[in-house]
């Protein structure tokens, strides 16, 4: 499993576009300041996603990741994860975590 968050970006950002000379196109966008955080690991023998959305990624949501990964792949003797040097990956609360588990 290759393990890592996203924060993708979901506001437009135009470079071109058809409309009459002088005249102004509007665009709806959302607040730069809400954006979505996802969680998640690529299982690279199937290419299957596991995924979770956090409001921000963290130890919290690495646990839960580790949770629903261990919940699909209930009858895995172990689970093998590759990650980033994200600190969370390396905070206290994995590594509990990590003792108990797969």
């Amino acid at each position: 499993m290759y393990l890592d968050g996203v924060h993708p970006q979901h506001n437009s950002k135009p470079s071109y576009g058809w409309f009459e000379k002088k005249s102004k196109a509007l665009l709806k966008a959302n607040t730069v300041r809400q954006r979505i955080n996802i969680h998640g690991a690529l299982d690279a023998n199937n290419l299957k996603v596991t995924t979770v959305i956090a409001d921000s990624i963290n130890a919290q949501s690495t646990s839960n990741v580790f949770q629903k990964l261990e919940e699909q792949y209930r009858y895995a003797d172990r689970i093998i994860t590759i990650c980033d040097n994200a600190s969370y990956y390396r905070s206290k609360l994995i590594s509990a975590y990590l003792k108990d588990s797969r």
